[in-house]
């Protein structure tokens, strides 16, 4: 049953809410009034109609002062892309959520898009990212044809894939050896480089960068930058420094890590991290906090990239800052020239430097602190 008669506007914009909905166009609440008014391209009067229908079909909830909260996703209704309508495939290993901080860009480069009058259908899975993806691929490809593609912190193997079959592929991430794609990503090497030149500016001469198993092409550019920050240091022969790896975010491989590396005489402990992920970042917090062990006054901290919850912590991180918005509209700007414009879109990643915070994580080591 419907609140408002089939063949009119309103019903035509519920079904096309319902259908973006399905698509995971918006996470948990949907766009302001007049955000949608625009973006559909239909009067204040017509979408408020097409909300109430989808308010009694329990998809919607409307909190007064609040919003549109989506409480319902309905069924993909299986339709196909419209005419002429362009559209961006996402292929991301884990939900976007799982993936923070780096995937806060994920709900913006959507809303750009969707302005701009593209879609975005996100694919979930790691199924993608086997060691042999080609079967895979071939039919993921094959039975959605989007305008063009974007890889999220991609295997050597899918980028390879892409590559072969000169198919319009961005990467949210960095190339790996020998593969030639467009892609935005954060200059993991020189963020590396800088931190590790603001650790031995303040004393420190032990020192770990700590990393996930998984080793992506970001992650390779780390190791590089942390090495080349030392290397090229007046100090270089003083200093003892270290990768750890841990399981990609496993609280219980995390503290065995870092028990390996506390657990020991005093004079063995690094005195300062540079630590990937930030749920990895307060994994490690506690562990010094149940250990006895003070930030900054034992061992100083600096995250790799920031979180919204960063915020909260006392002391403020040490951290080099989100440029979400930035990297959103590069991406953006290269899934949509790059299908017809591909000779104009360089086929190398474009690095962002994000601002240091110099926060309050970052102190002499003890045995030099005044």
């Amino acid at each position: 049953m419907t609140l408002v008669p089939k063949n009119t506007l309103s019903n035509q914009t519920a079904l096309r809410l319902k259908e973006l909905i399905a698509q995971n166009t918006w996470s948990g609440w949907l766009p302001s009034e007049r955000a949608l008014s625009k973006t559909l391209q239909v009067s204040h009067s017509t979408l408020r109609r097409a909300l109430e229908q989808l308010r009694y079909e329990g998809i919607l909830e409307t909190r007064h002062g609040v919003g549109n909260r989506i409480c319902q996703v309905p069924e993909p209704t299986g339709a196909t892309l419209e005419e002429g309508e362009s559209s961006v495939g996402l292929i991301t290993p884990k939900s976007t959520i799982s993936l923070r901080p780096f995937s806060l860009w994920v709900d913006i480069f959507r809303e750009m898009l969707f302005e701009a009058g593209w879609r975005l259908k996100i694919y979930t899975g790691t199924k993608y990212y086997r060691t042999n993806p080609s079967a895979i691929l071939n039919k993921l490809v094959e039975q959605n044809g989007h305008t063009s593609w974007v890889l999220v912190l991609s295997s050597v193997a899918m980028q390879r894939w892409f590559q072969a079959r000169q198919l319009p592929a961005v990467l949210a991430g960095t190339n790996h050896e020998n593969v030639s794609l467009p892609g935005v990503d954060i200059d993991h090497r020189a963020i590396c480089r800088h931190a590790v030149g603001t650790l031995i500016r303040a004393g420190h001469r032990h020192m770990v960068l700590f990393l996930p198993q998984s080793r992506r092409a970001g992650d390779l550019r780390s190791e590089v930058g942390f090495f080349e920050g030392i290397s090229t240091s007046a100090y270089a022969k003083s200093i003892t420094a270290n990768v750890i790896y841990h399981d990609d975010v496993d609280a219980q491989s995390i503290n065995k890590c870092l028990a390996r590396l506390f657990m020991t005489a005093p004079e063995r402990r690094p005195t300062a991290m540079i630590i990937a992920n930030p749920y990895v970042y307060v994994t490690t917090r506690m562990f010094l906090a149940e250990n006895g062990l003070k930030v900054p006054q034992d061992v100083s901290l600096i995250a790799r990239e920031d979180d919204p919850l960063f915020s909260y912590l006392t002391p403020n991180p040490s951290r080099y800052l989100n440029q979400s918005e930035i990297y959103a509209r590069k991406l953006m700007h290269m899934a949509m020239e790059l299908p017809t414009h591909r000779h104009a879109v360089a086929s190398e990643c474009q690095y962002l430097l994000p601002k240091f915070f110099a926060g309050k994580t970052v102190a002499r080591p003890p045995d030099t602190a005044a």
